[in-house]
């Protein structure tokens, strides 16, 4: 009896730890910039006219400004992902950013958002 007590007790805080994990799908061998390389990939993909730039940004989101980003990053993710339930950004194009600048902006978040 207390050997199935001790097996079922280690089953279950092994099985209760798996949920805790989070995934990285990416290495991250280089510093990520966000002047260099997060900037330029917003510019060219998100922060265009007609979409997330001042006065009226889609969305109420302003993919110029630094601390929207930062704060919207992991939904941002998901949005150039096409995860479900997300919606796919860009919207207009239909069409999935690169996963390489996808990778990019995931290990800028990793790296954890810097102004650099």
């Amino acid at each position: 009896m207390i050997r199935t007590i001790f097996l079922v007790t280690v089953l279950f805080t092994v099985l209760s730890c798996e949920k805790d994990k989070v995934a990285v799908s990416v290495v991250c061998e280089d510093e990520i910039s966000y002047q260099n390389d997060i900037q330029p990939l917003l510019q060219m993909n998100c922060a265009v006219i007609g979409c997330h730039v001042p006065p009226s940004p889609t969305g109420g989101y302003d993919w110029t400004s630094l601390a929207v980003v930062q704060t919207n990053s992991e939904l941002m993710l998901q949005a150039m992902r096409h995860s479900p339930g997300v919606t796919p950004m860009p919207y207009l194009a239909g069409v999935k950013i690169a996963d390489s600048l996808i990778n990019k902006f995931e290990c800028w978040v990793v790296q954890g958002s810097l102004d650099n």
